[in-house]
């Protein structure tokens, strides 16, 4: 039996109302599809029917569901287009129009969803090659058909490729402190039911010691100001130590900074050793020193 696309209203008329559809597969013992729908407001509001086929406005069903505003429609062809529209009736037996209308399609439901499984949480260290896996994400029945890795929390990374079952990303560089990353996984199967599963990546700080560089070997008058030179020093440097060592006589002068400045140096040859650090870390380099009235 075919209902017509707007049914005709009888004298007491429903209030114009809109019953909002929402569809949810239903895993039934066949084929289902659920329907949910804002209530009317009508005081004298008896019930509603739903009214269901597989032409949209021209129904071969129709269900009287009672004084619901959810109801499952059962007995359904899996991967049929069907389309749905409400009506409701009050306590004298008027009928509203047709709500608008919605269509679905339902799902096979022996269909058992997937597990996804975003592997262990792992810790590692500042630019090392991070893989994710996904390689023990299952499903019991029609297999996985995509993998979608998304980070949702953490110093943002580039993935090699987010629908990859491993994809891999370089480690930020991280504070003291390190960072976690979180990333999402969700994986797909072929009849379109999904799964989540989350992983974090604890990023450990990796603190590289710096590099000294005392400069060139200088040659110098006894009358002159010597500039030492650590500015081609690198690294994360808090500190500079420079001793000149006299090797005649194995007196020692000190100075301190990137370029500092000494004078009335003895002539003769200084060993001069440049240390820096970043606190905890150091390193050190050494040039040679020549100071004399004349050039050696």
């Amino acid at each position: 039996m075919n209902f017509p696309r707007k049914r005709q209203i009888v004298p007491y008329i429903l209030s114009a109302f809109l019953i909002v559809f929402a569809l949810f597969p239903a895993h039934l013992a066949a084929s289902a599809l659920t329907l949910a729908w804002d209530p009317n407001r009508e005081d004298d509001l008896a019930g509603y029917k739903v009214y269901y086929g597989t032409r949209s406005w021209d129904y071969d069903f129709v269900v009287d569901v009672g004084n619901v505003t959810q109801y499952t429609v059962t007995g359904l062809e899996s991967d049929i287009l069907y389309y749905f529209a409400a009506t409701a009736y009050d306590t004298s037996g008027n009928e509203s129009d047709f709500s608008d209308e919605v269509s679905g399609v339902p799902t096979d439901p022996t269909n058992a969803p997937p597990t996804a499984d975003a592997g262990p949480d792992q810790v590692v260290s500042e630019g090392v090659t991070v893989i994710l896996d996904a390689s023990n994400s299952s499903d019991p029945d029609d297999g996985i058909a995509s993998y979608l890795w998304e980070q949702t929390g953490g110093i943002s990374v580039t993935l090699s490729d987010p629908t990859a079952v491993q994809p891999t990303f370089t480690a930020p560089n991280v504070g003291p402190g390190g960072a976690s990353l979180t990333f999402r996984l969700t994986v797909t199967d072929n009849g379109g039911l999904q799964s989540t599963d989350t992983c974090i990546v604890n990023v450990t700080w990796e603190n590289t010691p710096p590099t000294a560089n005392a400069g060139p070997d200088q040659v110098v008058l006894d009358s002159d100001e010597v500039t030492l030179d650590g500015s081609q020093s690198y690294g994360t440097i808090v500190f500079y130590e420079w001793i000149l060592h006299h090797r005649e006589t194995s007196t020692d002068r000190f100075a301190d900074g990137v370029k500092p400045v000494v004078s009335d140096l003895e002539p003769g040859f200084y060993e001069v050793k440049l240390t820096v650090t970043d606190g905890e870390l150091t390193d050190t380099d050494t040039m040679l020193l020549a100071v004399g009235p004349c050039a050696y």
